[in-house]
């Protein structure tokens, strides 16, 4: 009962937080407008931020979801980390784990309906390139945190994928890149 209180008071929260934050990775030229989320979409970006914990990648937890256009169905999950029944974590220093990205695509079987694919990281440029080339008709990506560079992101706009970071202390808001302002 108490989680449940919890997520409630998680959820008043959140409609009373705004932190004025840019994509600073990608600030340059970028009209960069805030959009308040809906409590259906909350949810779902709580619920993929806490799927991420599962993963046992010694590295970091990631974990993507695809969901369709209005939320109300999932399509796939996926955390990082290693191939099913064997090791939880490839990462040596040479080599890392399968991502979120990858393992979420690879268990999808829709290809037709629209999908939004919120992962709690950014996505590097070979989980751009899969998502562009799975013609899983992926529309919007949802990211939280970055990554070392902007890659992946500009491979998902030249697709004409719309991107959004979540901000805020409880990821509230979403910035949109407008792709008539790349340059």
């Amino acid at each position: 009962m108490d989680n449940i209180q919890e997520s409630y008071n998680v959820l008043e929260d959140i409609d009373k937080i705004y932190i004025k934050e840019t994509l600073s990775l990608l600030d340059k030229g970028f009209n960069i407008p805030k959009i308040k989320l809906s409590k259906k979409e909350k949810i779902n970006t709580m619920y993929v931020n806490k799927l991420s914990q599962l993963s046992k990648c010694k590295e970091g937890q990631v974990a993507a979801v695809l969901f369709s256009k209005d939320f109300n169905q999932i399509y796939s999950i996926g955390i990082n980390g290693g191939p099913i029944k064997q090791d939880d974590c490839l990462c040596d220093g040479k080599y890392g784990c399968v991502h979120a990205e990858q393992n979420c695509l690879a268990k999808n079987s829709n290809f037709i309906a629209p999908k939004i694919m919120i992962c709690t990281k950014q996505c590097c440029q070979t989980c751009a390139s899969i998502i562009v080339n799975s013609n899983a008709n992926i529309q919007e990506f949802w990211f939280t945190d970055t990554y070392k560079d902007n890659k992946g992101l500009n491979i998902l706009l030249k697709a004409n994928i719309k991107i959004y970071r979540l901000t805020s202390k409880f990821k509230n808001l979403i910035t949109n890149v407008d792709l008539n302002s790349i340059t």
